[in-house]
């Protein structure tokens, strides 16, 4: 739940305890009025047909239904689902060790991360790559990736262009943090969880 939603919520039960309370005071207005005319025993000047707590009430009832329905309406109206897809290279592509893999993406959710992971087909070993893409304010993004090593000439790698929560980012970082530590890369036996494989396309080693 974003915050934009605990505050309409907030808002709604706000406006409708006001609804409750103007009702109340209302009502009890009412009958200090009546109580005076009897004590007067005669006319007094018309009162107008809708009291200030009157008034009160109904505009909070009004901003209470407005607010609820705007929340629900985003809760049952899905808005756009999280896209990503690599654009370059090509599936089935020759590729040079170091390649700029790019792609497009939409609808991220806030705090997680896109993260290209090389798969290596013949040892079935996942290396995330240093750190995490870069990512443009229209959903363009970008990623240093390397390829396996030298000798992998003519051999198949896939790429993942993965969606990382904050569990699965940790989880790279730690694993990129110990392999530097040992100047070795031996890759993960299997991603970690709250890594999500959005796009993936299999290349070949030039």
């Amino acid at each position: 739940m974003q915050s934009s939603d605990i505050a309409q919520i907030a808002v709604s039960f706000i406006s409708t305890a006001g609804a409750v309370l103007c009702a109340l005071l209302g009502k009890k207005a009412e009958k200090r009025q009546q109580a005076g005319k009897k004590g007067r025993g005669r006319e007094t000047a018309p009162q107008p047909r809708f009291s200030k707590w009157t008034i009160g009430m109904w505009a909070c009832i009004l901003i209470a239904v407005v607010n609820t329905g705007f929340l629900g309406w985003r809760f049952l109206v899905p808005g756009p689902g999280t896209e990503v897809e690599i654009s370059y290279p090509r599936n089935q592509a020759q590729v040079e060790q170091t390649e700029v893999v790019r792609g497009t993406s939409r609808a991220i959710p806030d705090g997680d991360v896109i993260w290209v992971v090389v798969l290596s087909q013949e040892a079935g070993r996942y290396y995330p790559q240093n750190y995490a893409a870069e990512v443009e304010a229209k959903g363009n993004w970008s990623s240093i990736t390397y390829v396996g090593v030298e000798g992998d000439e003519g051999r198949k790698f896939d790429i993942l262009a993965i969606v990382a929560d904050k569990a699965a980012q940790d989880a790279f970082s730690a694993y990129l943090a110990d392999a530097r530590d040992k100047s070795d890369w031996p890759g993960l036996d299997k991603l970690p969880e709250g890594a999500t494989v959005y796009s993936r396309i299999t290349v070949t080693r030039k």
